[in-house]
């Protein structure tokens, strides 16, 4: 049998088939190479590397064939002689190009391979560690248990977010994904993450199957999965795990701090937190009916665990929210909202949540600037990939008149929740206070690619104030009668705008304008200033404002910032309100 092998062997090297293949092996290693660092930048598919694979490995047999069959002579190409048994075997004609090719090619393939081994710990080491969590499939007959899937993604999202060197985007801006299939590079490019994770979840009564794997976005190369049979009351430590293993995947090591939050169990019932999860979603609604929603999943959760402090966090974010939007009354809404984040607070003092909603309360309920930036700066520094902490945080500085802090904050939460349209809603308004129209602008029509019907009018209210600042009258116009028409839900009175506008120009539009407003059960002091404003009528704004503030309007303090408000810093009215909500003097300009 050696025998057999090594006359084999000595045939391969006769017809020159052992060249062939280290030349071929060495072109198509380098082929490979090429086509791995310009497909991307090229836009080529994800499919291409696999195509040239298949091609190569096609042409490979092909030139074995061939290598085989033929011979190179000095008289040209031709077929190998076959060599009869016992006969001896002579050799045939040697190029030393062929020798120079061979041991050229063996130095190429070894090089490639050090240096694609080394270039590709280097890509890694260098990458930066961000995520998306896709939505996680819900296997179970029972569509109430997509509750209990969404849950499973919440939960890898906030236990990847205790890792300070890894970036996790929010829940909110991976949702749409749930319904929008798309490729992994392209989830990868638009949410400028380096690593997906995805997986699916089946329940059934107590029992439960995950299943999870972590793909790099670069090639789709799956660098981990795994399968979870276990208990449902082994949820909690399953989640753990999860994140345990992506960390020894991408060889990060946790500080103690960071094992002891990944690990921290804030309820021990599957149920109170499934429970959490469904208020936290409709709480991130931020409408009418989803915060009563939100309301009752966290009464639910406490029901099921008095000392779930999270749960009393969210509850006090919803009675806030509900308070500072007139959905309950003013006063009673911040009070229920105080009364149960100190709940939160005395069974855990170190959460991010719930000092987030104190911060918010000092601001909006006290006008207490400085506690309220305390508290604030404290949810941040307990997590700083808390959104909501620096969303209520930019709102507070963009209230003081720090707009490079307010815009630093608000940057920072949309690129943890890029496509959550509440933060592109502030991030317009910060540029509009810095007189950055054009970015103002953008950021609306970023507004209306994310949530066409956001606060009904209100993006195109803003483009309105945007025109006439402009002094584009007529694109002014235009933009009032789409808001008209949502907030109305009518064309008649949005079409008077058009005749008002022929016959009296655009202060005729201004002064129907301020008639609506002051029609409403509630007018909003804000609006009618800067309307009054627009006619040049100072007094009349300051009055509006003045009675804004006696009533405590729940957005009264935004007119120290507010651009349109900047023609009435000298005013000693407007100077005497200043004083009463307790901000800062107007620095003196030179």
């Amino acid at each position: 049998m050696p025998e057999k092998i090594h006359t084999f062997w000595q045939e391969l090297k006769r017809r020159k088939v052992i060249r062939v293949i280290t030349v071929y092996a060495a072109a198509a290693f380098v082929i490979l190479e090429l086509v791995d660092i310009v497909a991307p930048s090229l836009g080529l598919p994800a499919w291409t590397l696999n195509l040239v694979i298949v091609l190569l490995c096609i042409g490979f047999i092909l030139s074995i064939i061939l290598s085989w069959v033929y011979d190179l002579t000095p008289e040209g190409i031709k077929k190998t002689k076959s060599v009869k048994k016992d006969e001896k075997v002579e050799r045939t004609f040697s190029s030393k190009g062929w020798k120079i090719a061979t041991y050229i090619s063996i130095a190429v393939i070894i090089g490639l391979i050090l240096i694609n081994i080394l270039n590709r710990e280097t890509k890694l080491e260098g990458l930066e560690k961000s995520f998306a969590v896709l939505p996680f499939e819900n296997l179970s007959s029972d569509e109430e248990n997509a509750w209990f899937s969404d849950g499973i993604t919440d939960v890898i999202i906030n236990q990847l977010s205790k890792i300070s060197s890894y970036r996790v985007i929010g829940r909110t801006s991976t949702l749409k994904y749930k319904e929008e299939k798309k490729s992994i590079p392209e989830i990868g490019e638009e949410l400028g993450v380096n690593y997906i994770i995805e997986g699916t979840v089946q329940r059934q009564e107590n029992e439960m199957r995950i299943s999870v794997q972590l793909v790099r976005v670069l090639n789709e190369d799956h660098i981990w999965s795994d399968l979870y049979d276990r208990d449902l009351k082994d949820i909690f430590n399953v989640q753990t795990d999860i994140a345990k293993r992506i960390a020894d995947e991408l060889k990060t090591a946790l500080t103690p701090e960071e094992k002891e939050l990944v690990e921290k169990k804030y309820t021990e019932n599957p149920e109170a937190y499934n429970l959490y999860l469904q208020g936290r979603f409709f709480w991130g609604t931020r409408t009418e009916e989803g915060l009563s929603k939100s309301v009752e999943y966290f009464k639910k959760a406490i029901a099921l665990d008095p000392d779930y402090a999270l749960a009393y966090a969210g509850l006090a974010d919803a009675y806030f929210i509900q308070g500072y939007w007139g959905w309950l009354p003013k006063e009673e809404g911040y009070a229920m909202a105080e009364e149960t984040v100190l709940k939160a607070l005395g069974i855990d003092n170190n959460l991010a949540e719930a000092h987030t909603v104190m911060g918010a309360l000092h601001a909006w309920k006290e006008w207490n600037w400085e506690k309220a930036r305390d508290e604030l700066e404290y949810a941040i520094n307990l997590d700083p990939k808390y959104v909501t902490a620096h969303h209520y945080y930019s709102e507070l500085l963009d209230i003081l008149g720090e707009n490079k802090k307010a815009r630093e904050q608000i940057n920072r939460a949309i690129e943890l929740d890029p496509f959550l349209p509440v933060l592109h809603n502030l991030s317009r308004a910060y540029y509009y206070n810095e007189g950055r129209l054009e970015y103002a602008y953008n950021e609306y029509n970023n507004l209306q690619e994310l949530d066409p019907g956001y606060g009904n009018g209100a993006v195109h209210w803003g483009k309105f104030y945007i025109h006439i600042r402009k002094k584009e009258d007529l694109k002014a116009v235009e933009e009032i009668k789409k808001a008209l028409k949502m907030d109305l839900s009518t064309d008649v009175e949005a079409g008077r705008a058009d005749t008002l506008y022929n016959n009296s120009g655009i202060d005729g539009v201004i002064s129907w304008l301020i008639e609506l407003e002051l029609q409403d059960s509630i007018p909003d002091p804000i609006k009618l200033a800067r309307l009054y404003l627009m006619l040049g009528q100072k007094e009349e704004a300051l009055t509006c404002l003045e009675k804004g503030l006696e009533d405590k309007y729940k957005s009264i303090s935004l007119i120290y910032n507010l651009l349109d408000f900047n023609i009435l810093r000298s005013e000693t009215r407007f100077q005497e309100m200043i004083k009463k909500l307790g901000l800062p003097e107007y620095a003196k300009e030179e």
